[in-house]
């Protein structure tokens, strides 16, 4: 009940702030997504050390990445949110972050960056993006 609530709230938010909001489908299926990711038991792993280095993966040439992470301070519930924007060189287009004062969870400070990312990417006018966030079920959200 709180979720929903707090997605009619910011979709008022960005009606009244920004001229726009979701429709009532897309709020919906926010609000699905959101209940669905809260009802996974969340699993807690000890810490492991790194045996193999990470690295990033260009994207086809012509393609842009979007690359989106989000974190959450459990005690205060205050988060932090970012992306990039790469090109297959690893250039950087685009970068933002931005804070999140009252997060409900990390699944939503992970949200908010990508819808953030996404929002960017569309109003730069790039129509060809991959998205890439280590939140499974946010990434299957935002491309279903």
């Amino acid at each position: 009940m709180v979720a929903t609530r707090w997605f009619i709230w910011a979709n008022r938010n960005a009606i009244r702030e920004e001229g726009r909001g979701r429709s009532g489908e897309d709020l919906a299926r926010a609000i699905r997504s959101y209940a669905y990711e809260s009802k996974i038991p969340q699993q807690t792993q000890p810490p492991q050390m790194m045996s193999s280095k990470i690295q990033w993966s260009k994207p086809p040439i012509g393609v842009l990445k979007l690359i989106c992470d989000a974190s959450v301070v459990k005690e205060t519930m205050e988060g932090s949110w970012g992306f990039l924007i790469r090109d297959h060189d690893g250039d950087v287009i685009m970068s933002r972050r931005g804070r999140i004062n009252h997060a409900l969870s990390a699944f939503q400070a992970k949200l908010v960056a990508c819808l953030q990312g996404i929002q960017v990417a569309t109003n730069l006018g790039i129509g060809r993006l991959i998205l890439e966030t280590d939140a499974l079920l946010v990434q299957q959200a935002l491309t279903s």
